[in-house]
């Protein structure tokens, strides 16, 4: 009876093959892959960082400061346009009242940017342990999605701010120009002579009526 090991078996040049593939797939994922997943780790740590909270909460100022500049702007058009004089108090009121709505609006879409940046980071932290198991990762926002988010809103609170108080100015003002213009004409809808209040009736409704037919009513 011999005393030799047991006999080893050699590798296939099938399994060779296997084995080199393998390697260099192992290699490639190193070169290529683990430096993206680091870069991704960084970009998650950052997100997670107090200096982005400060960032966002700087972009969303500056996104509200210049969309309400621009339709304050716009307003002030439209109001002088409709004979509001911009010195006037209705003027000055129209301006504290946006500068209250892009303060309110500003802090409020800062507290849901930042909420938004609070849900990338936890996202991301997600799908960092994701990648370490080897499981399927899931799309999550970046700061410019964020930060674009914000610049919309900002937009479109603005311009219906302005628009909600220039209807109403609007309309005054069309109304203090005609009167401007047409000062008889006005006189003449609220004098004895044209109220008919005893039979229940009154020719005011009439002289509005009037006013608007006339070619320069809502002219400045």
């Amino acid at each position: 009876m011999s005393g030799g090991g047991a006999d080893e078996v050699e590798e296939t040049e099938y399994q060779k093959e296997l084995a080199k593939q393998a390697s260099a797939e192992w290699d490639r994922y190193q070169e290529v892959y683990v430096p993206l997943e680091n870069k991704y780790i960084q970009d998650v740590q950052k997100l997670g960082s107090e200096q982005t909270y400060k960032d966002m909460a700087g972009d969303v100022n500056t996104s509200y400061q210049k969309s309400f500049t621009e339709a304050g702007d716009q307003q002030r058009k439209q109001l002088a346009a409709a004979g509001v004089d911009p010195s006037s108090g209705k003027s000055q009121a129209a301006r504290v009242e946006m500068a209250d709505a892009q303060a309110g609006g500003a802090s409020d879409a800062t507290s849901k940017a930042q909420h938004n940046v609070s849900q990338a980071y936890t996202g991301g932290l997600s799908n960092v342990v994701a990648m370490g198991k080897g499981q399927q990762t899931q799309a999550t926002a970046g700061l410019q999605d964020i930060s674009q988010a914000s610049l919309n809103e900002a937009s479109q609170d603005a311009i219906l701010k302005s628009q909600e108080m220039s209807i109403p100015g609007a309309i005054l003002g069309a109304g203090a120009a005609y009167t401007v213009n047409n000062p008889e004409q006005v006189s003449s809808m609220f004098s004895p002579e044209g109220l008919s209040l005893a039979s229940g009736t009154s020719s005011v409704g009439d002289g509005v009526s009037t006013m608007q037919n006339k070619p320069g009513y809502g002219v400045a």
